[in-house]
């Protein structure tokens, strides 16, 4: 083997250590980058932004809440006349609030009060007329009470 051939073997190793070190490098630079990157991120998340700071709840608010969980748990465990009471709290909290007429029609249909579900469920759709389970429980209600009176 000549001194050039040896010379040229030589820079060819000293080439491929060369880059398996600058790949090596490299790699080191993305996992740091991309480790930077997701550490940031989770430090951010940390912070809550302005848009997830809650206002100060109203007593309104909060009893208007209370009632209606109270009420759908009363509904909930068949207890009708103690959810139609629940409900009729939670309206007076809340009265521009349709799904608490919408909650209030489903438990006087529970009880058989037909009349009176039908003009709280029309309550409820003339402050939300897109409020879809007060628009079924009302199609429903005057469908029953339509069978009934035959």
């Amino acid at each position: 083997m000549s001194t050039l051939e040896r010379k040229e073997s030589k820079v060819h190793a000293v080439s491929a250590l060369t880059c398996k070190r600058v790949y090596l490098f490299l790699a080191i630079l993305i996992y740091l980058s991309v480790a930077g990157f997701i550490y940031r991120e989770w430090l951010i998340s940390l912070k809550p932004s302005p848009q997830v700071i809650k206002q100060p709840v109203s007593e309104a608010e909060t009893n208007y809440q209370l009632y209606t969980k109270l009420g759908l748990r009363h509904y909930q465990d068949r207890e009708f006349g103690k959810a139609e009471e629940a409900f009729r709290k939670a309206i007076e909290y809340a009265p521009e609030r349709a799904l608490g007429y919408s909650n209030l029609g489903s438990a006087l249909i529970a009880q058989g009060k037909l009349d009176e579900a039908i003009a709280v469920l029309e309550k409820a759709l003339s402050i939300d007329p897109d409020l879809e389970a007060a628009r079924y429980n009302l199609e429903w209600v005057k469908a029953e009470k339509a069978k009934t009176s035959k």
